[in-house]
């Protein structure tokens, strides 16, 4: 092809350039060729892992209920108060002081009036009502001291032992002196706050 052969090519390829370019011709734009253009890609996730959606934020799920705490009872048993008499100033009662000032005794246990709270605190058991009521109020009187102390934190209130004692006497029943005397016992026995202080 000769030179003048070549310009008059490049003219027309000029010319049909600038006639596209004119008309707006979106070069690139397959759509104008009925082609449909090529999806976006698909991002893959490594090691072909499937990928997570994020999650909504979840409901927050309600906090349970914050247990009450059992109650911690103490008691000391009667051997602590026999043999700890200084121990005994907070509690308002002396180791003097009478049963008959304290408990109401029905004319079959008259006799355990006059004894003292010490003196309670040394029974021992026996058979019958009497042995019954030894064993009960030995337990009575440590109760009563421990629900009287600032520094025991008792099961029971010196009025509600005051009540049981009363109407265990009242009831001229051995098993019921005896069920009391065990209950009571079984108070006594929940550990002595005061031991530390008074086993020096």
């Amino acid at each position: 092809m000769d030179k003048q052969s070549m310009w008059k090519a490049a003219a027309i390829v000029l010319a049909v350039t600038f006639l596209l370019v004119a008309t707006g011709w979106p070069f690139g734009d397959d759509t104008r060729l009925g082609l449909a253009a090529d999806p976006a890609p698909t991002a893959t996730p490594k090691d072909g892992a499937t990928p997570t959606p994020k999650p909504s934020d979840p409901t927050p799920t309600p906090k349970p209920p914050t247990p009450t705490p059992t109650a911690r009872f103490g008691g000391c048993t009667p051997g602590f108060w026999k043999n700890n008499t200084q121990a005994w100033g907070p509690t308002g009662y002396a180791p003097g002081a009478t049963l008959g000032s304290v408990f109401t005794f029905p004319a079959g246990f008259s006799s355990f009036g006059s004894a003292t709270f010490l003196q309670a605190l040394g029974y021992g058991g026996g058979a019958g009502l009497d042995g019954a009521a030894r064993i009960m109020l030995r337990a009575a009187v440590a109760a009563l001291l421990n629900a009287a102390h600032p520094g025991v934190s008792y099961a029971y209130s010196t009025s509600q032992i005051v009540g049981a004692v009363n109407t265990a006497l009242a009831s001229n029943s051995r098993e019921t002196i005896l069920t009391l005397a065990t209950n009571l016992d079984t108070a006594n026995n929940q550990g002595c706050p005061l031991s530390a202080a008074f086993s020096r």
